[in-house]
């Protein structure tokens, strides 16, 4: 099985998240869809990921327990890591690890956030990033 979809991804943190890397707790939820690739009869679905680690805005990884809900309402479990990764023209932050339980467990995901460039302008500030969001590509692929 492989499907590409594109979605929608918003997260919090807290604290926020500064130029010094600190310990944050994080709560990301998305959406995404029509899917393309096979199979094609699960075209969309929604995300909700909790998790933490040490971040800053520059650089950092986290790990996330997912649960994904399919628009057939069957659910896949997941633990991905998250990383930032600052590129020219702004930030991608890029979750990566595998199903572990439900619909099409042992397959990969990799899901990737361009973040909005006035997200990384909040790194400056007392409050720091408490919430971002973008637009985004979410994958999943398992040989058969």
């Amino acid at each position: 099985m492989a499907l590409e979809c594109p979605g929608t991804i918003a997260a919090t943190y807290n604290p926020g998240i500064k130029l010094e890397a600190q310990a944050i707790s994080a709560t990301a939820m998305g959406s995404f869809g029509p899917c393309v690739g096979v199979p094609l009869t699960l075209p969309s679905g929604t995300f909700t990921a909790t998790g933490g680690g040490t971040l800053s805005c520059v650089t950092g990884d986290s790990t996330f327990d997912a649960v994904i809900n399919w628009n057939d309402n069957s659910t896949s479990n997941a633990s991905v890591t998250a990383t930032i990764d600052v590129r020219p023209g702004g930030a991608v932050v890029v979750y990566t690890g595998t199903l572990s339980s439900g619909k099409f467990s042992g397959a990969t995901i990799v899901i990737t956030v361009a973040l909005l460039t006035t997200d990384l302008d909040n790194c400056l500030t007392a409050q720091g990033v408490t919430f971002t969001s973008g637009a985004g590509t979410i994958t999943f692929a398992k040989v058969l």
